[in-house]
């Protein structure tokens, strides 16, 4: 048998269905082979969200994670000196990289093909936000970007530009890729996902950015729309019972939480219990950091499982997804943090 290509030796076929019986379990055995194998210079931030987004790839610990950390040095060996993927977030894409069975070789052809469809699509450069929307994108189509689902992309940030002209930026191509692996009509997608903007505004929740992102994650809540909304508005109102201080920034774990059918007390009891045990990690992680791990454990533990996978497949992909818009949100506070220190730096010199 011939020699795989560099950067392909941890390629693996689509991994089958997993959910583990014990999710938050499985994500400290996760951190604990990090801990082992990590470099100092390493980010446990970035390192925590791959590995919520390794929670459903199968193998043991230690040889994923040393899977994800050959996967992310080749995919920074084949990005050049600059862009997104130097920065920390190539540790997240990797993990989504192994979930789908695929590779940096492949996903650097994706990401070309890609760049080239946005550019013809009219959608501007965006460096992480357009590699996320790509990564999202090439896993639905196999490895692929599709021409028509890029078309598809475009129409639906469109519509979004159409009703949140202010809002809506390059920072939601991912939100729009996710919108575009659906089968309805941009025009269906868009009204629905208004529905929910809507009813969230109506229910006194603040408009902006982040409750355009909880829109969008609730376009896929299964549950009937007043249903969706009432679960939204409970678990909200529940965690600030609990004396949480809740934010903006919360809303898309309420949107995700919201898909669940289970009683909101269960469901916040046991995020408050998730919360608590991730307190133990070392380095601690910041609470609005637990509180979203929480979640995610949360939301796969009381994930519904069928025969053939297909529910634990959808609970799997957007607690991915989640991890990799929350690691890109991360990277983004990070460098302006860095940028500002910089300049008070400049500016006291």
């Amino acid at each position: 048998m011939p020699a795989a290509p560099p950067g392909t030796e941890d390629a693996v076929q689509t991994p089958e269905p997993f959910l583990p019986d014990d999710p938050l379990e499985r994500f400290l055995e996760l951190t604990r082979a990090l801990g082992a194998q990590k470099r100092w210079y390493q980010s446990w931030n970035q390192l925590r969200f791959a590995a919520s987004g390794l929670v459903t790839v199968p193998g043991p610990p230690g040889e994923l994670v040393g899977r994800l950390f050959r996967t992310a040095d080749e995919i920074k060996r084949r990005a050049g000196w600059f862009g997104p993927l130097q920065s920390e977030i190539r540790y997240c894409v990797a993990a989504a990289l192994l979930r789908e069975g695929s590779d940096p070789a492949r996903f650097q052809a994706a990401c070309e093909r890609g760049r080239s469809l946005f550019r013809g699509a009219g959608l501007r450069r965006s460096g992480a936000h357009e590699v996320l929307a790509i990564l999202i994108l090439s896993a639905h189509g196999e490895g692929e970007v599709r021409a028509e689902d890029v078309r598809r992309l475009a129409s639906i940030h469109a519509g979004m530009r159409r009703h949140h002209g202010f809002l809506t930026g390059p920072d939601d191509y991912a939100a729009a890729a996710l919108l575009a692996t659906t089968d309805g009509r941009p025009e269906e997608i868009i009204a629905r996902v208004e529905r929910f903007y809507d009813g969230l505004r109506e229910l006194r929740f603040a408009r902006g950015n982040q409750l355009q992102l909880a829109s969008h994650l609730l376009y896929f809540n299964p549950a009937p729309h007043d249903v969706a909304l009432r679960r939204f508005r409970d678990l909200y109102a529940a965690f600030k019972a609990e004396k949480l201080w809740m934010r903006e920034a919360d809303y898309d774990e309420m949107a995700v939480l919201s898909f669940l059918e289970h009683d909101t007390r269960k469901v916040v009891h046991e995020v408050m219990a998730h919360r608590a045990r991730l307190a133990g990690l070392r380095p601690r992680p910041q609470k609005q950091e637990r509180f979203t791990l929480a979640c995610n454990t949360v939301f796969l533990a009381f994930a519904p499982r069928d025969v053939d996978g297909t529910r634990i497949r959808e609970a799997s992909r957007l607690v991915l997804v989640r991890s990799l818009i929350h690691a890109q949100q991360a990277a983004a506070a990070a460098a302006a943090a860095g940028g500002a220190a910089a300049a008070s730096a400049a500016a006291s010199g």
